[in-house]
């Protein structure tokens, strides 16, 4: 597992407009100014990890709603029509992986065909990426939770 943790002074994140579900079209820079957000960039729809990893999520929604968290998950080509986990909680179609081009660029390695969690503050600004292939059996949602609870001293407003 690779954690890739940005130096103070970042700016937010590059922008893309995506489309969920329903066809309703999507940002990443909606959620500034509104909560912290949890950008999870899936590789596959079919990946059982990926999978495995929003379900440990879901199972953790109230402690990210205490850290005023949004989930965006964000899946390649076109977002499967999936029961919502619940209130900040979205999903989304990324189809010419314009965000994850993006993301990928302020990370130093290849991160194609792999899945990608960048952490940011309210400010759309990344606090830390989590990089992997495959999702390795740790408990990702408890070790982003610490870091949401780093952002939350970090910004207390």
């Amino acid at each position: 597992m690779t954690w890739v943790r940005f130096g103070p002074g970042e700016t937010p994140i590059p922008d893309a407009l995506l489309t969920d579900p329903t066809g309703k079209v999507l940002s990443p820079a909606a959620f500034r100014g509104q909560s912290n957000l949890l950008l999870f960039l899936a590789h596959d729809p079919a990946c059982v990890a990926c999978q495995e990893s929003l379900t440990a999520f879901a199972s953790r929604r109230d402690e990210l709603r205490q850290l005023e968290t949004a989930v965006l998950v964000v899946w390649p080509g076109t977002a499967p029509a999936r029961p919502s986990p619940g209130e900040g909680w979205y999903e989304a179609a990324d189809p010419r992986g314009e965000l994850r081009r993006r993301l990928a660029g302020l990370l130093a390695f290849d991160t194609t065909a792999k899945p990608l969690l960048f952490v940011l503050d309210r400010h759309g600004v990344p606090y830390v990426a989590w990089v992997a292939e495959p999702l390795p059996q740790v408990d990702l949602p408890r070790e982003t939770l610490a870091w949401l609870e780093y952002i939350a001293i970090q910004c207390p407003e």
